[in-house]
């Protein structure tokens, strides 16, 4: 896999594990191993937080949809 390429819809490269591994690595395969012994993840692995940026600068909300 290329290093700027993304594997999913996350948008984390292996670029960025590979920087942050000594921070993020242990945390990572706590969890990998967790799933496997237990069988399910926990609700907040698969959550998602959306932010809408607009890309025009005059861009308004419009309340009427």
């Amino acid at each position: 896999m290329a290093a700027d390429k993304s594997p999913g819809p996350d948008g984390y490269t292996s670029e960025f594990f590979k920087a942050s591994w000594s921070i993020t690595g242990r945390d990572f395969v706590v969890a990998v191993q967790s799933f496997f012994e237990k069988g399910f993840l926990p609700k907040g692995i698969n959550s998602t937080i959306l932010a809408l940026i607009p890309k025009k600068n005059d861009a308004t909300y419009m309340k009427d949809y």
